[in-house]
């Protein structure tokens, strides 16, 4: 029985690789540009490679089996119904608390210390493009594959819009840094 739930869950869950292959290259692109090193590089993408394990690891659980389980949507037919956005959008805070939490202790006190020291100098219009890219990424890595149904496209395309939410996204970096 355990055996049969396990390639049931490994045949649901989508393979983050390509996004997670994208953010890996950018941010190796990024830290070579600005002079850092190999061993500090490393480090930020070993953190990037447990975030992807993370992602796989929660995605049933935490986000397929909290979506809502119907497409039915409000009367213009491109929007969800208000009960629909609540559970697609705590689905999924819920779904990316778990992997922040999951990755945050493996930070160093110095890269926290570091994250801490920039946030405040950071816009917000940067913070989205970061936001919105990496929820762009996980999207792509659902959308259009063989294995997800029409449910799980049509509501992972709604809960890219978190990246407006500029509380959780605060709340997601305080998670990080603490």
């Amino acid at each position: 029985m355990i055996r049969l739930k396990n390639l049931l869950t490994e045949s649901t869950t989508p393979d983050f690789s390509a996004a997670i292959n994208d953010a890996k290259s950018q941010v190796q692109q990024n830290m070579k540009r600005a002079g850092k090193d190999q061993q500090e590089i490393d480090s930020i993408l070993t953190l990037i490679d447990k975030a992807k394990s993370s992602l796989e690891k929660h995605y049933v659980s935490t986000w397929k089996n909290k979506i809502p389980k119907t497409t039915s949507l409000s009367n213009d037919d491109s929007m969800p119904t208000s009960q629909q956005k609540v559970q697609i959008m705590s689905a999924t805070k819920n779904w990316i608390r778990k992997v922040i939490t999951d990755v945050a202790p493996s930070i160093s006190w110095s890269d926290k210390w570091k994250l801490k020291i920039a946030w405040p100098l950071a816009d917000w219009e940067d913070i989205d493009r970061i936001t919105l890219r990496i929820l762009a990424g996980i999207e792509r890595s659902i959308v259009g594959e063989p294995w997800s149904s029409e449910l799980e496209e049509d509501w992972i395309q709604w809960a890219v819009f978190l990246y407006k939410d500029h509380k959780f996204v605060e709340e997601m970096f305080d998670i990080l840094v603490d």
